[in-house]
């Protein structure tokens, strides 16, 4: 019992000296006191209305107040997450948009779709400027890699391509790492290697090198 009592008493001084350190942070920053242990409180800030159907992926700017939306409606939305406000409306896809992505220096933005194609996205004219066509059945998902030139697509078709961003040709198809339809890639901190899933229950692990 005295062990259970002294192990909630550090517990709690922990909480306390977090608290101060979050405090002391927060002031330095010119922010007020942090609430309790950081985490976020109900009501939520926001909630951004717009879509008319399913959400299927949300991504982050990487520098900007800025969250893109796809949904199962055929459009993409652009919103102000610190005004709770929508910038944009993009609309080209004739099917469900599944996945997004911001290129590394935030002036592009991809986008795949059950239309069979990938749209990149120029987001000073908020228009496409490419449209990559290839794959055989509905594209899942998309990863830049590091340097933003180059593209990763997958597809329930079993197939990876690999797209130059700047010309929109595919350079290379890997059509023989899975047996079902492939779901998500994901491309490493230096773009050596990128891993994708599949439903037939395996990941794969490749080298771009």
């Amino acid at each position: 019992m005295e062990l259970e009592k002294l192990n909630k008493q550090l517990k709690e001084e922990a909480v306390c000296a977090r608290c101060e350190a979050l405090n002391e942070m927060g002031a330095n920053m010119g922010l007020g006191k942090a609430q309790g242990d950081g985490l976020p409180r109900e009501p939520e800030k926001y909630t951004l209305q717009g879509h008319r159907g399913k959400i299927t992926k949300l991504v982050l700017h990487p520098f900007y107040n800025i969250v893109a939306s796809a949904s199962e409606d055929a459009t993409i939305r652009l919103w102000d997450y610190d005004s709770g406000e929508q910038e944009r409306a993009l609309k080209s896809h004739t099917g469900i948009v599944n996945f997004l992505a911001f290129n590394p220096n935030g002036k592009q933005l991809a986008s795949c779709s059950t239309d069979l194609s990938i749209k990149l996205w120029n987001l000073e004219t908020y228009s496409v400027q490419k449209t990559l066509n290839g794959h055989e059945h509905e594209v899942s998902a998309v990863a830049y890699l590091s340097n933003g030139d180059y593209l990763l697509s997958c597809s329930r078709d079993q197939s990876i391509k690999f797209w130059d961003t700047i010309s929109g040709y595919c350079l290379t198809t890997l059509a023989h790492g899975h047996t079902e339809w492939i779901r998500r890639i994901a491309v490493n901190h230096s773009s050596s290697l990128f891993a994708s899933a599949s439903k037939d229950e395996t990941i794969c692990v490749w080298n771009l090198d």
